[in-house]
């Protein structure tokens, strides 16, 4: 369950935990798939800059991590060593089961406060894209894609991407994966029964030997 008082913003660190504990191995396919499917070239302004879990400092008192971020280079000239002050033009959230609703209420709301202009939700479990756009401080849904041909979706308008090519193939993905074979029962023939209980000279019950 989502904690409404909370700031993801102030939490998401390296030491914290049960940040780090959502990270699962289809959230990291794509992360990764997503750095290989969107093209930093786009754009007649440079291009972007795309990072995954890179700190960026919103004010004194406030950091964040995105699963994957993304900045025109316009804005941000080059990649520091250390924390990125400027805000990114376009975060991407990986969905993970127990955390949906904590990034789709919570999250999303801090990234509207914050005036974070284009926002994607990935869930790798049902295989779906969503994206989103700030429109007068508010998220204005703009669509969702699943498994299918490549599409366009802001900001990325100018390049098309196999949204399949994000997840792992159906046949990898954990719900596809065989179910382990249960042990053969014993039979009549192969049960042996335990040794007799015996009486010790001192008149306790001895076990057998394990």
């Amino acid at each position: 369950m989502y904690d409404p008082n909370a700031n993801p913003f102030a939490t998401r660190s390296t030491s914290d935990g049960p940040v780090e504990a959502r990270r699962s191995g289809i959230h990291a396919f794509a992360q990764a798939a997503l750095i290989r499917a969107v093209d930093p070239n786009l754009g007649a302004d440079g291009g972007w800059w795309m990072l995954t879990e890179a700190d960026v400092v919103v004010d004194s008192q406030t950091t964040f991590r995105a699963d994957v971020a993304g900045w025109r280079r316009s804005r941000l000239p080059g990649v520091p060593f250390g924390e990125i002050d400027v805000l990114p033009d376009w975060v991407c959230e990986i969905l993970t089961p127990g955390h949906v609703a904590q990034d789709r209420v919570v999250t999303m709301a801090a990234y509207a406060n914050h005036g974070i202009s284009a926002v994607w939700l990935v869930d790798p479990v049902e295989r779906t894209l969503e994206a989103y756009e700030l429109d007068g401080g508010s998220w204005r849904y703009l669509g969702a894609w699943t498994d299918g041909g490549p599409v366009a979706v802001p900001p990325f308008v100018e390049q098309e991407i196999d949204v399949g090519q994000l997840f792992l193939p159906q046949e990898d993905s954990p719900s596809h994966q065989p179910v382990a074979a249960s042990p053969p029962p014993v039979t009549t023939s192969e049960y042996t029964p335990p040794e007799p209980v015996s009486e010790s000279s001192t008149g306790r019950t001895e076990l057998p030997p394990l």
